[in-house]
Formats: C-alpha cells, structure tokens, sequence
C-alpha cells in the first residue's frame, strides 16, 4: 500500500475524480472541495493561457495518509497532482512554475500561499521559498556561490547550500 498515489489515464468524459484508500471517507464528498480537483482547474487555467488543450482524463486519487493530521497529506496530493498532470500534457511546465502553483494551491487550505509543506515534497529534504528564488538567481548569472538560511522548523540546524552540493551543517 502506498501512502498516496495518483493515477491518470484517458477517459471519454472531460475530466472525472475518483477517490479511493484507507482515508477516503475524511475526503470532501464534493470534487470542487477536493484538493486535487482544485489542482487540475489551475492546471487547465494555466495551461488554457499558453494555448494547450486539456485532454479528456480519470484522474484517480488513492489516499492512505492520515488527513489533517499535520503529516502533509495535502501537500503531497497537491503535488503528486500537479506532477502527474504535467507529465500527461507532455511536460509544458518547468519546476519552478509547478512550484509556483503548488504553492498557491496550498495557500487555499492554510490561508496564505507558502511552500513549507509543498517544496521539500516535491523538492526533497529542507527547502525555503528564498532559498529557491536565489537559486535560481545564482544560476542565471552562471556565478558559484552559496546561501545559508535558517531551517526555521529544525533549530538548531542551519541548511548550508552550495550551488551544486548540499551540505547540513550543525552550528
């Protein structure tokens, strides 16, 4: 059993939600309310802008993740959401725009648009949202150099990036 997986394939209808896995019945019995329904709509926005036609889809999400548990269950739908889409439209998104929407699709269940949960999901290990934004600075100027920022959640751990090679140090 997974924690969570989401599956797409082709279906005749424009676009159907199905909801399977242990915690199913915690899931909101309207798809409008559902996380990942909400993920495909600002795909299909986003993606109508650039011109790309959404294909017909079953998008099937199996949830085995304790919901509202603090775990990150929302993020990780979120962005499995998001990835599969993505891939089954042949990849028009890169990462950091798939990161700007996940970060605004978590917005939508805490309140305000943050990436705390959402990055290092998709990312991996500790991630902050300035860090990602300078990375990608850096590297547009083809320089080498490193950030330090403050893992805020982990003190007394500090998260020392060097561009191209991570390294946890303790201070």
């Amino acid at each position: 059993m997974h924690p969570l997986r989401v599956q797409i394939e082709d279906c005749d209808q424009p676009f159907e939600l199905e909801s399977v896995g242990y915690f199913v019945r915690k899931l909101p019995k309207e798809p409008q309310k559902n996380i990942v329904y909400q993920a495909y709509v600002l795909f299909s926005e986003r993606f109508k802008l650039r011109g790309g036609k959404i294909k017909n889809l079953r998008l099937t999400l199996e949830k085995n993740m304790p919901i509202g548990s603090g775990l990150g269950s929302s993020a990780c739908s979120i962005v499995a959401a998001l990835v599969a889409l993505n891939k089954f439209h042949d990849e028009p998104f890169s990462k950091m725009e798939l990161l700007e929407m996940m970060g605004e699709l978590e917005g939508r269940i805490s309140g305000s648009i943050h990436y705390d949960n959402v990055a290092p999901c998709y990312l991996g290990g500790l991630q902050n949202r300035s860090v990602i934004s300078a990375s990608r600075y850096l590297s547009s100027m083809n320089g080498i150099g490193y950030l330090l920022t403050l893992a805020l959640r982990f003190q007394p751990q500090r998260l020392v990036q060097f561009y191209r090679k991570i390294t946890l140090a303790k201070i």
